[in-house]
């Protein structure tokens, strides 16, 4: 008697994701008073990998009507590279800095900023990329307001890339969730009263997979008055 053979269905494994992978790996802040160094003492960068970008979003509010400026972003000891930085002045100054670095080994990294003077409340937000085809920057937006909720639509990216934005407010009272657009929200909390009981809002988003354009649009809207926001693409 013969027997028919089995057949058996070959294992087919998922294709590797396509294009960077974007990962939020966490915000530290000062509500009280902020120095003029704000330290990450051994933040999360993920597995190590040859490629991996480290990008840091670094905010201040100075506690008067004048700003104070980011002069300079160390990973572990290692200068970084400032993108871009935005300052928009209301009752208080606000400051938003975006920096980055390829950090290959290690699975923390202690990261620093330094700001041209002390202020009243800061926070600094760390992510990392993978998979790039290129680590070095596409495009940085920035916009800001005293009145309206700022936004922006000139941001380039390219096909299969990355964008990381960071959005902040003050001059409000309390606490002002943020509704963002463009991106999806990873962190927003407010840095409650600082030296001068104020407050400052910050909130973080990212996206992946998108399309080659010259017009990506980011945008905000908070309940306090003196408002900015700063993106940056990667592909």
């Amino acid at each position: 008697m013969t027997f028919p053979m089995p057949m058996f269905s070959p294992t087919v494994s998922a294709p590797p994701p396509s294009g960077p992978v974007v990962t939020y790996q966490g915000t530290i802040d000062s509500g009280g008073s902020a120095g003029n160094d704000q330290i990450y003492t051994n933040a999360p960068i993920g597995a190590a990998d040859a490629n991996r970008l480290v990008v840091v979003v670094a905010v201040m509010r100075r506690g008067a009507a004048a700003t104070r400026s980011l002069s300079g972003v160390t990973f572990a000891g290692t200068p970084g590279t400032i993108h871009d930085q935005i300052a928009v002045i209301g009752t208080n100054g606000l400051t938003i800095g975006m920096a980055s670095l390829v950090v290959p080994t290690g699975t923390t990294c202690t990261i620093a900023t330094d700001w041209s003077n002390a202020g009243a409340s800061a926070s600094l937000s760390v992510y990392t990329i993978t998979g790039l085809a290129s680590t070095t920057i596409v495009d940085v937006k920035k916009a800001s307001s005293t009145s309206a909720d700022p936004s922006l639509a000139n941001l380039t990216t390219n096909a299969s890339g990355a964008v990381i934005a960071c959005f902040a407010g003050c001059d409000g009272t309390g606490a002002q969730p943020m509704s963002l657009s463009g991106v999806t929200e990873d962190y927003d909390d407010d840095i409650q009263a600082g030296v001068d009981s104020r407050w400052l809002q910050i909130a973080m988003g990212h996206a992946t997979g998108v399309a080659s354009t010259s017009t990506y649009a980011l945008g905000m809207t908070c309940g306090h008055t003196t408002k900015a926001l700063i993106g940056g693409s990667w592909a």
